[in-house]
């Protein structure tokens, strides 16, 4: 070989140019996640002029959000301290055309000839239709499931009903007849406990129904476990045992896409189970290295198997099953199981399953424990049953009848004047000419042909009345992601039905707060 031939001895310029005709994104960092290089791919979608402009930056210098920044550092120092590559990593940036793009990122230390580590070697490619294809996935098979689902809840709901239904006659003819109001009262708490169980059902039924962007919060998984054991339950023939072992520790996870995976895994085990056979769900927690599984990051993690002694899977479904559009029902579209394998690889966790042909099988689903460090608030789930009377002005609007007329009376009880309006335009008017002759405002959300016309009670008052309390009591609300993003923000947000006690708390801890500020 010719030594001149500047092709026999590589050079930086040539390094680059190569890393340069790369269709994907390379680049590369020091110790402390400061930029050394990238290649054109990346340069570009940072809305940088060239690579040379990356040299210096952090991700903080970048068009990435905040939050993308702080995770992609922790990823890189991740590395860095442990000296291992971690590969397949799904995360999102928002890029400098202002474009959200979906990525899946390989991160490798760096070694210097000592076998120190000194920096980063990271590169990835766009995956965002990839991942648009693996949500409408989803949603076809939350679709799927919510139609299993639909009988038993009905079920339960008619239950509900007949309870209420036989409650009051059963009242009504005690009240004719002259009985003693003891006697009376418990059909009446019969049916408080009736309405209570449908608005859980409801609830339940809505947040697994809902759909939209992911968000993750810390949570205890064994009660979401429970959620959807009692969810499903009532769906299906088979007995669904759940049995814990050391299950302290949190989670960090999306509740709705977890309780999908959950459902979908009872449901499949329960077509699968032969008789009335028992479910075994179980949960408790692990260590994992990636030499035992080489798909996870070494850590804590949750296990949850999901048992039923069906009739088993052959070892070539067992490689198929996870395929979207692979099914062995015959009316199955063969999205549930890759759904569910696409939540848990979100949520940097893995699915395995078990099988043997006549004996049953066995999922699990691997997740990791929510880190110490991370902030866990919790919320207090003790109801009180104390009656808070008081004073002082409400506006109310509501454009069911029947509801505003049982809400007034409320109201009236606890010791409230109530103005109120059935209609989103007449309410408008009042409060504009009337600003100062309310001090705390209930409405609903949709009102009347308004879908939004709890925004623009808010919005209204707000105009006049910044600090006047505006709580949102609503039947349904689907969008709250939505209106987080509004300027005007509900001082409160309460579902329907809210029994007499909490909507006395309620309006007492602001008209008390607000009293107490203006003295």
């Amino acid at each position: 070989m010719n030594s001149n031939d500047p092709i026999s001895k590589p050079s930086i310029e040539m390094f680059q140019s190569v890393l340069d005709t790369l269709p994907f994104c390379v680049f590369w960092k020091d110790r402390n996640s400061v930029g050394l290089g990238c290649n054109k791919a990346l340069a570009s979608i940072a809305g940088l002029n060239s690579p040379q402009d990356y040299v210096g930056k952090t991700d903080y210098d970048l068009p990435w959000t905040t939050e993308e920044a702080d995770f992609f550092r922790e990823c890189d120092q991740r590395v860095m301290n442990s000296g291992k590559a971690e590969v397949n990593i799904i995360e999102s940036q928002k890029q400098a055309n202002g474009r959200l793009a979906w990525l899946e990122t390989s991160k490798i230390p760096l070694i210097d000839m000592q076998g120190n580590v000194i920096g980063i070697l990271g590169a990835f490619h766009d995956i965002t239709e990839r991942k648009r294809l693996e949500d409408e996935n989803i949603a076809s098979q939350k679709l799927d499931s919510l139609g299993a689902l639909a009988a038993g809840l009905a079920h339960d709901f008619n239950n509900v009903l007949s309870m209420i239904l036989a409650s009051s006659q059963l009242a009504k003819v005690k009240v004719a007849n002259g009985t003693e109001i003891s006697q009376v009262i418990k059909y009446l708490d019969s049916i408080e406990s009736a309405t209570k169980r449908a608005s859980v059902l409801t609830e339940k039924f809505m947040n697994y129904s809902e759909r939209g962007q992911i968000t993750k919060v810390v949570c205890n998984l064994s009660e979401m476990i429970e959620e959807s054991i009692s969810l499903v339950q009532s769906s299906i023939l088979s007995p669904i045992k759940f049995e814990t072992y050391n299950n302290d520790g949190m989670l960090y996870a999306d509740v709705n896409q977890i309780n999908q995976v959950m459902n979908n895994l009872l449901i499949n085990a329960s077509q699968a189970s032969i008789g009335k056979s028992d479910i075994i769900v179980s949960l408790k927690k692990c260590e994992i290295t990636q030499a035992e599984y080489s798909t996870l990051r070494s850590g804590h993690y949750f296990a949850v198997s999901i048992k039923d002694h069906g009739v088993g899977i052959d070892e070539h479904q067992k490689d198929m099953i996870f395929t979207p559009y692979f099914t062995t029902k015959t009316k199955g579209h063969g999205l549930g199981l890759s759904s569910c394998q696409t939540i848990v690889k979100n949520h940097n966790g893995a699915i395995q399953v078990e099988s043997k042909v006549g004996f049953g099988s066995t999922f699990t689903i691997y997740l990791p424990l929510s880190p110490a460090h991370q902030d866990i608030s919790f919320v207090d789930s003790k109801k009180s049953t104390e009656l808070m009377r008081g004073s002082g002005r409400i506006l109310y609007i509501e454009d069911d009848l029947n509801t505003q007329a049982s809400v007034i009376e409320m109201l009236h009880e606890l010791g409230y004047d109530v103005h109120y309006y059935a209609d989103l335009e007449p309410a408008i008017e009042y409060i504009k000419e009337h600003h100062n002759d309310f001090d705390l405002v209930i409405t609903d959300f949709i009102i009347g042909d308004f879908s939004q016309g709890g925004i623009d009670i808010l919005d209204n008052v707000r105009v006049k009345r910044p600090n006047c309390p505006v709580i949102l009591l609503t039947g349904y609300f689907e969008r709250l992601d939505r209106q987080k993003e509004q300027s005007n923000q509900f001082s409160y947000i309460a579902q329907k039905p809210v029994d007499f006690a909490k909507i006395s708390q309620i309006i007492n801890s602001f008209l008390k707060s607000n009293m107490s500020g203006t003295r």
